[in-house]
C-alpha cells in the first residue's frame, strides 16, 4: 500500500473511531429510519462497469402527490426537482439557504425531531446530508462520471463506513465496527471486486446499515446475499458448518433461556452459509419454540430471501463459471461454492479449483 494511502487509512480510522465513541442513544423512533422509503427514492444506486453510480433517472418514476405536483413545496424558496421533493417529504419543510449560478443549496431541521439534512447541486454533482443528532449521520455526494463518496456513521450500533470511489483510483471502502473498533480497509478496482474481498464484513458494516435507513444496493451476482442464496440456499452446507448448526437448532428447545438466546445468536452467525439447512429445519420442526427462533434467524437476514427470484431467474445457483469463481476468489463462500458445485456437477474434483473442469 503507498504510505499516502496508508496514512489516510490510518487517519480514517482515528476519526471514524472517534465517532464511535458515542454512546446511548436512543433508536426507537429513530426519525431516518422513520424515513426510510423516501431516502430510499432520493438515494437510488446502481452498478454499471462494476461502478456504483447515484441513479438520477430513477428520479423521474417517482409518484407525486396532487399537492406536490400543485408545487406545494415550490415558490422563491423552492425549486420543483423531484429529489427536492422526496428532501422535503423527508425533512416536512423547505428553507431557501443559499444561491449563486450553477449551485443550489438547502439546508433544513425537522421542528419538534432532532433531525437535520442539506441537498446541493454544484455543476454535476449531486450531494445529500442527513443527519440525526449524534445518533446518526448519512452523506453522499456523487457526479455522473463515477465519483462518488458515501458516509454512514451511527453512535447507537457503533459503526462507520466511508466508502471513497473515483474514476482513477478505483474503490477505497473503510469500515469500523464496535466499540473497541474491528477497522477493516479495502481497496479494488470495482465494486464486485471489492465484495470479493470481504463479503461478511461488507454486509454488517456497509450494506446493512444503509438498508436500515432505505438504501438498497442494486441486484449484483457478488452481493453478499446474493452469494449466500446461491450457495448454501440450494445445497447441504460444508461438514464444518453443519456439524455447528444441528447442536444449535436442538439446543433452541432447552428448558434453559440463556442456552436458547447464545444457540439463536451462534444460528444468525452461521446462517448464510447454512441458509438450506436452517431453512429446511424451520420448516419441519415439530416444537413451536425452535420454529419461532429459527425463523428469527432467517428474519436476521431479510436480503438473502429477498434475492432468491434475482437467483433464480438468473440461475446463478446452476451456474458453473458463477460457483467456480466464488470457489476460487471468495474465500468466505469457498466452501460452500464447493457444496454447490458438487451438486451441480455430480462429483467431487477436491479442495483445488484448478481440478475442476471449466465450464
Amino acid at each position: 500500500m503507498p504510505i499516502r494511502t496508508q496514512r489516510l487509512g490510518y487517519a480514517l480510522a482515528f476519526a471514524l473511531s472517534a465517532l464511535v465513541s458515542f454512546r446511548g442513544f436512543a433508536e426507537e423512533e429513530s426519525p431516518l429510519k422513520k424515513a426510510k422509503k423516501d431516502i430510499g427514492l432520493l438515494v437510488p444506486l446502481n452498478l454499471q462497469d462494476g461502478r456504483l453510480h447515484l441513479n438520477t433517472e430513477a428520479w423521474n418514476l417517482v409518484s407525486r402527490t396532487a399537492e406536490e405536483d400543485s408545487h406545494k413545496y415550490s415558490s422563491m424558496y423552492c425549486v420543483d426537482f423531484t429529489e427536492v421533493i422526496l428532501f422535503n417529504r423527508i425533512l416536512f419543510s423547505c428553507q431557501h439557504s443559499s444561491y449563486s449560478g450553477g449551485s443550489i443549496e438547502y439546508s433544513v431541521s425537522r421542528e419538534g425531531e432532532n433531525l437535520s439534512g442539506t441537498i446541493s447541486f454544484l455543476d454535476k454533482v449531486r450531494k445529500v446530508e442527513l443527519k440525526e443528532g449524534m445518533a446518526r449521520e448519512f452523506s453522499l455526494a456523487a457526479d455522473p462520471d463515477g465519483q462518488l463518496t458515501l458516509k454512514i456513521f451511527s453512535g447507537t450500533a457503533a459503526h462507520a463506513a466511508l466508502l471513497v470511489q473515483t474514476p482513477k483510483d478505483g474503490i477505497r471502502l473503510m469500515i469500523v465496527r464496535g466499540y473497541n473498533p474491528l477497522v477493516l480497509f479495502l481497496r479494488a478496482k470495482s465494486f464486485d471486486d471489492l465484495l470479493k474481498q470481504a463479503p461478511d464484513q461488507i454486509q454488517l458494516g456497509f450494506i446493512r446499515p444503509l438498508a436500515e435507513i432505505g438504501i438498497q444496493m442494486p441486484p449484483s451476482p457478488n452481493l453478499p446475499a446474493v452469494m449466500a442464496r446461491a450457495t448454501s440456499g440450494y445445497s447441504d452446507p460444508p461438514f464444518e458448518i453443519a456439524r455447528q448448526v444441528a447442536p444449535a437448532i436442538r439446543q433452541l428447545s432447552l428448558d434453559d433461556a440463556d442456552a436458547r438466546d447464545a444457540a439463536t445468536l451462534d444460528l444468525i452467525k452461521l446462517f448464510p452459509l447454512a441458509v438450506k439447512q436452517i431453512t429446511d429445519a424451520a420448516a419441519s420442526t415439530p416444537d413451536r419454540e425452535t420454529e419461532l427462533r429459527l425463523r428469527r434467524v432467517i428474519a436476521a437476514h431479510p436480503g438473502i430471501a429477498k434475492f432468491k427470484e434475482y437467483v433464480e431467474a438468473e440461475k446463478l445457483q446452476e451456474n458453473k463459471a458463477y460457483l467456480l469463481d466464488l470457489f476460487t476468489n471468495v474465500k468466505f463462500f469457498k466452501e460452500s461454492a464447493r457444496q454447490r458445485l458438487i451438486a451441480v456437477y455430480g462429483h467431487d474434483y477436491g479442495n483445488d479449483p484448478a481440478n475442476w473442469p471449466r465450464p
